[in-house]
C-alpha cells in the first residue's frame, strides 16, 4: 500500500523497490519532517561541528546535513562512495562508514540463511575525513577493513576503540576485533 500523501515520482520509485526515506524532528512535544526523499537512510549521526550525517544505501552516500533553526535539515552536499553505506560512527576529525561491498553477495547470504546455508557476504569499513567548508567535503579516505567476510560477514558497524577496530554485523552473532596500523 502507498501512501497517498507522496509525489508520483516517488510512487514510481516505490514500485521499482527505490525507497526513500524521510528523516522526522521532535522537539519533545511535536514531530515534523525535517528532510524528505533521501535514498534508503540506514544511519544517521552528528559530527563534532553539529552537522548531520546521513548513510543513504541506495545512493551509495554519505549525505552531510545542516539543521535549521526550524528543525528541518538542510541538504549540503554528499560524498560518494563505492558501497552502500550503513552505520556511522564519528571520531574526533573524521567518520567511520560501515559499508556492503557487494549488493548481490549480501542478497546470496541471506538466501542461503533461509536455506539454513552459510554464504558470508563481504565487509568494509571505511574512514572518511572530510572538511564541512569545502564543496566537495572530502579530504581523504582510508579503509580500514575488506573481508570477503569468512572472518566477519555483513559488516554493519565499525567502531574505533583505542588502537581496535570492533565490527558489528548484521547476522553473524559477534563482534570481531582487529588492531589498527599505525
Amino acid at each position: 500500500m502507498f501512501n497517498s500523501n507522496i509525489s508520483s515520482f516517488e510512487k514510481i520509485q516505490q514500485q521499482l523497490g527505490r525507497p526513500y526515506s524521510t528523516i522526522i524532528f521532535y522537539d519533545g512535544i511535536d514531530m515534523s519532517i525535517a528532510a524528505e526523499n533521501l535514498a534508503s537512510v540506514s544511519g544517521l549521526n552528528v559530527t563534532k561541528e553539529g552537522y548531520i550525517i546521513a548513510s543513504e544505501t541506495n545512493a551509495k552516500r554519505i549525505r552531510v546535513l545542516k539543521q535549521l533553526d526550524d528543525g528541518k535539515l538542510e541538504k549540503l552536499g554528499s560524498i560518494s562512495l563505492d558501497g552502500s553505506p550503513d552505520n556511522i560512527s564519528v571520531l574526533e576529525d573524521k567518520i567511520n562508514v560501515a559499508q556492503v561491498a557487494s549488493v548481490l553477495s549480501l542478497i546470496q547470504h541471506f538466501v542461503s540463511l533461509q536455506k539454513g546455508e552459510y554464504k558470508p557476504s563481504p565487509s568494509k569499513i571505511e574512514s572518511l575525513i572530510f572538511d564541512s567548508n569545502k564543496a566537495k567535503y572530502l579530504k581523504t579516505r582510508e579503509v580500514l577493513f575488506l573481508s570477503l567476510g569468512d572472518d566477519i560477514s555483513t559488516a554493519s558497524v565499525g567502531v574505533q576503540w583505542e588502537d581496535n577496530l570492533l565490527i558489528g554485523s548484521i547476522t553473524d552473532d559477534k563482534v570481531y576485533v582487529c588492531k589498527l596500523e599505525e
